[in-house]
């Protein structure tokens, strides 16, 4: 008959799981085992653990604010058509073709100039400035493109003219048939918006000039200049939902004209930016809304008579894509907003 120890039974019953305050071991054979194992750590517990680096906490993501020049910034970019000029034989060397002066609200018409009119600074992160001519090959004569940061710069007629737009911050020439490019360098301070004071207001100008006698020119040229740039703006002086109603045509179909467009309504008229292309896309247009342009539109009457017009609409019967049809008044255009009557 064999005889069982109780008391060595309950001693191995109660005994209790330890954890290691340093490497977190389960230690499971009492207080020595755990004094054994203590031993084991170079350090005691209390000085382990005054050693111990504190776990850091998770980093916040931070948030991406605006550059300060006010409450709030807004970049803006464009493509712009911002003048076609024509020339002749008879333009003669030391000609001013153009002067624009480089300021949002300067530049009429364009997406910088309608976007302007919610902010009241301005400043450029980046603009290059193209010159493409209509000229043959076989065309006589050259031209000069320049631009300089002096406000204060007063161009003087004749071969003078020549000589000061070479010598500009920034500039290139070559014959009147040649493309011209020049890229302007990004503004360090806020300018303002409104103002007659040029130094506080406008980013310097840019010239072209005639710099070799034109000939063999038939009738006239023109001299298209383009300006692709990209502002930041600054201190908005309308509400934000305000500007939420602004919409823009894509920057790919500008400028544009009006005219008809078969895949919608060969009678009714809506927007171009050349002969035989797609209408202009408006990707914010709503269904519900009269809009009103900044600038006229012209078109022609039924007689052949030139007409304009302000007032559009976006159209419910092209689904493509938002486009916008144009409505000879506002009681029109409310009408087809109400209605829907694509007669």
């Amino acid at each position: 008959r064999m005889s069982l120890n109780p008391s060595k039974i309950n001693t191995a019953m109660t005994v209790k799981s330890r954890t290691c305050p340093i490497c977190r071991a389960v230690i499971t054979k009492g207080k020595g085992a755990m004094k054994s194992h203590l031993g084991q750590h170079k350090a005691g517990p209390m000085q382990q653990q005054q050693k111990a680096k504190p776990m850091a906490a998770p980093k916040r993501k931070q948030q991406r604010r605006g550059r300060t020049a006010g409450n709030t910034t807004q970049g803006e970019a464009s493509k712009d058509v911002v003048a076609i000029v024509n020339i002749s034989n008879a333009t003669s060397v030391g000609t001013l073709i153009l002067h624009l002066a480089l300021h949002p609200r300067s530049i009429s018409g364009t997406r910088m100039y309608h976007e302007s009119h919610l902010w009241s600074k301005w400043r450029l992160s980046r603009a290059t400035f193209r010159a493409v001519s209509g000229a043959g090959s076989g065309t006589n004569g050259s031209y000069v493109i320049g631009w300089t940061p002096d406000n204060s710069f007063h161009m003087t007629m004749g071969p003078r003219a020549v000589t000061s737009v070479y010598a500009m911050q920034k500039s290139s020439d070559g014959l009147i048939s040649r493309a011209l490019t020049i890229s302007i360098p990004r503004g360090q301070e806020w300018l303002s918006l409104a103002g007659n004071d040029q130094n506080d207001t406008t980013y310097g100008g840019i010239y072209v000039v005639v710099s070799g006698a034109l000939s063999n020119l038939v009738g006239e040229v023109s001299l298209t200049f383009h300006l692709d740039w990209a502002v930041e703006f600054s201190g908005p002086t309308l509400q934000t939902q305000d500007s939420a109603d602004v919409v823009y045509a894509d920057d790919a179909y500008v400028p544009y004209f009006s005219t008809s467009y078969s895949s919608w309504n060969s009678k009714k008229l809506t927007l171009k930016s050349h002969s035989g292309g797609d209408a202009v896309p408006f990707p914010q247009l709503k269904p519900d809304v009269v809009y009103k342009c900044i600038t006229n539109i012209g078109y022609q009457g039924p007689k052949g008579e030139p007409l304009s017009t302000v007032w559009g609409v976006k159209v419910k019967a092209f689904n493509a894509y938002n486009i916008m049809g144009l409505c000879a008044d506002k009681d029109k255009a409310k009408a087809y907003v109400d209605g829907g009557d694509e007669a």
